[in-house]
């Protein structure tokens, strides 16, 4: 489908609200649609202040592209809402007005995504605000929230965009496996201007096997956060470490932190 776009693909015909949305719904698949253009969301799930969707799939969608992922059709933002256990995996989501993803909930599973960047993951269509947002809510439980996964074939390519490439206001969240601030090729910058960004209070986040290079101002800041893991992450080198694709300023800069581990055994 093409939901909010002219017959080609190529520009808006907006509706007037979002492009899908989903208050309450349980177990639906959104894969393979052309999501730009939209006045609202491109996708919108569960209900505000509290009532998630559960169990959803989002794959292979082109949301605040074009067709042939090479220019922005914005939504005002791309996917956003409230979730427990929803998979977003695959999908390229660049060129909307605030953030890629902004999401609230539990059991989410952001994976093998291009998000700030073109879909050949060599130049930038930003996402206005930033690539990913973790969002706390009061009376949801934001938690068990995975960006990446365990191999690098789960990580996403979180580059281009205009403020941070993920940005964490939650707790208990694992970042893994991503590529933060490059193309996909790994060899040259394609900034965001901060990587990620912890803005707390928020505890227990775990940051490893990420490769983080390449930023225009931080590779990673954090500010009044419990118990962050860092490790394992190449930061401002290129993937293999060899190479240096430095981050302007810091590779890491901490404010106001409490019981960090900064490596470990597997550093």
């Amino acid at each position: 489908n093409y939901i909010g776009t002219t017959s080609d693909g190529m520009a808006a015909l907006p509706n007037a609200r979002s492009g899908i949305t989903l208050p309450s719904d349980v177990g639906d698949t959104i894969a393979y649609n052309l999501i730009s253009g939209n006045t609202a969301g491109g996708i919108v799930i569960g209900t505000w202040p509290s009532s998630p969707a559960l169990s959803l799939w989002i794959s292979g969608n082109y949301i605040g592209t074009n067709v042939r992922g090479s220019a922005a059709v914005p939504n005002a933002y791309g996917i956003s809402g409230i979730g427990d256990g929803v998979l977003v995996s695959g999908n390229l989501i660049s060129g909307n007005s605030a953030e890629g993803i902004n999401m609230s909930g539990r059991l989410w599973q952001v994976r093998a995504n291009r998000i700030g960047c073109d879909s050949a993951g060599a130049a930038a269509l930003p996402n206005g605000r930033g690539g990913i947002l973790v969002n706390a809510i009061q009376g949801i439980s934001s938690d068990s929230i995975f960006i990446g996964g365990a191999t690098s074939a789960d990580g996403n390519l979180i580059s281009g965009n205009e403020e941070w490439g993920v940005r964490i206001e939650a707790s208990r969240v694992t970042i893994s496996q991503n590529i933060i601030g490059l193309t996909s090729a790994g060899d040259a910058p394609l900034p965001n201007p901060v990587g990620i960004f912890l803005y707390g209070p928020i505890d227990s986040v775990l940051i490893q096997n990420n490769v983080i290079s390449g930023n225009s101002i931080n590779g990673v800041i954090g500010s009044l956060s419990v118990d962050v893991v860092i490790r394992a992450n190449r930061i401002g080198t290129d993937p293999t470490g060899r190479r240096a694709i430095g981050n302007r300023d810091h590779g890491v800069q901490l404010i106001g932190m409490q019981r960090t581990r900064i490596g470990g055994p597997s550093a």
